[in-house]
């Protein structure tokens, strides 16, 4: 068994110890310590520790068997060792570890809604929630009350407690374990059997902010920043603020009033663009109406567009659906050109075969539908693009 120091005082950050065991597994070296501060990677939801071991980098730690293993690319020499911790990694998890304890209990406390399980990241923890409805209010209630609790800088102490005392515990939660049962309380707010590493006082997290909570397997999950990561939040959400309040002309009592003011003006635009585009395409529809030309059985409008307008065409094609013609837009740019063709109304050509004929001859790229094709073709020099569309239909009829 190791001892496990980080259970008794999470403070410590660096130690000596006895190496009892080194040997190479893989390309890997594991050693195992008489004692130990690295509490190991993906126990109880908890990160694991960053540090060295007689300057050598511990890539992570595990436990087993009531052992923890230190694992190095490196081996570790000599037989006793200088254990070092990232300290300010290790404050990170005891903040968020303890902020994960104070925001569980409030849920259950103010709306009886248990916590499933959570996760701590470098920059945030995750809780999940057993329950299929939660509102925002809910939230910030919960936020309001856990930050209040780490204002009031109330004692947080772990203890092994005596069977006796075991059953007049008032857990949030039913600890699922009989033996060896660790106890962390906050100042009787809440009573959770754990393993972490924690603050000795909830002031020392500073603030707890919840900024997002969203739907994770048919169960509510709540995002919650810790310490200075709420405080970096806060700082980077208070310059986007300031930056839209200025582009706004707005402070933080109207900066919503003037936003909701800001959508319906380009709403507006918006709507009034479209009205205009579709005039524009009416008006280009009535002028070309005496270029469609006979053409078989069929009738033909083939209609060059500039650059800009041609990003339209499969807007303005709409405006030809009632007209029983087969209709060809393209924009032409030396040997390359950019076309749509669409029969419209009653209008009919074999689209697949027309796409086939064109992949062969002009090196087609581009697709469609029996409604619809569009794409780019290449053309010589000497080619008319007209006589290149008019003679690719003929040859669909024979």
């Amino acid at each position: 068994m190791t001892d496990k120091l980080y259970m008794i005082n999470p403070y410590l950050n660096e130690i000596e110890a006895n190496v009892l065991l080194n040997r190479k597994v893989g390309d890997k070296f594991h050693t195992i310590l008489d004692k130990t501060i690295f509490y190991p990677d993906g126990v109880g939801g908890q990160r694991g520790d960053k540090g060295s071991i007689n300057g050598i980098i511990v890539e992570k730690s595990i436990e087993k068997d009531g052992k923890i293993i230190h694992i190095t690319d490196e081996k570790i020499p000599g037989s006793t060792a200088l254990v070092n911790i990232d300290w300010e990694n290790r404050f990170q998890i005891m903040q968020q570890h303890t902020a994960q304890h104070i925001v569980s209990s409030c849920f259950q406390r103010l709306f009886n809604i248990p916590t499933l399980s959570f996760h701590a990241s470098n920059e945030f923890i995750t809780i999940d929630l057993d329950t299929d409805y939660l509102e925002l209010y809910e939230t910030e209630k919960v936020e309001e009350l856990a930050n209040a609790i780490i204002q009031n800088n109330f004692l947080v102490k772990s203890y092994f407690p005596k069977k006796e005392e075991k059953e007049t515990i008032d857990f949030r939660r039913i600890p699922k374990v009989e033996e060896n049962l660790r106890v962390v309380e906050i100042d009787s707010i809440d009573y959770s059997a754990c393993g972490g590493t924690h603050v000795n006082y909830t002031g020392e997290i500073g603030l707890i902010k919840i900024t997002e909570i969203y739907k994770q397997n048919g169960k509510f999950r709540v995002k919650v920043l810790v310490g200075k990561d709420s405080l970096l939040d806060y700082s980077k959400k208070n310059k986007i603020f300031y930056n839209l309040a200025e582009k706004l002309s707005a402070n933080s009592d109207n900066i919503i009033e003037k936003f909701d003011l800001y959508i319906e003006s380009k709403n507006s635009l918006a709507e009034n663009y479209i009205s205009l585009k579709n005039s524009f395409f009416q008006l280009l529809k009535d002028k070309s109406l005496p270029d469609i030309i006979n053409f078989g059985d069929s009738k033909l409008l083939i209609e060059k567009f500039d650059e800009f307008v041609f990003s339209e065409t499969a807007n303005y094609s709409k405006f030809f659906e009632e007209e029983n013609v087969i209709l060809i837009l393209y924009n032409q740019n030396n040997e390359l050109v950019q076309f749509l063709i669409k029969p419209c109304g009653n209008a009919s050509i074999n689209m697949d075969l027309l796409m086939d004929n064109l992949k062969n001859r002009y090196n087609l790229k581009g697709g469609g539908n029996k409604k619809l094709l569009q794409g780019v073709i290449y053309i010589s020099k000497d080619e008319n693009i007209i006589d290149v569309f008019k003679n690719e239909l003929e040859q669909l009829n024979k």
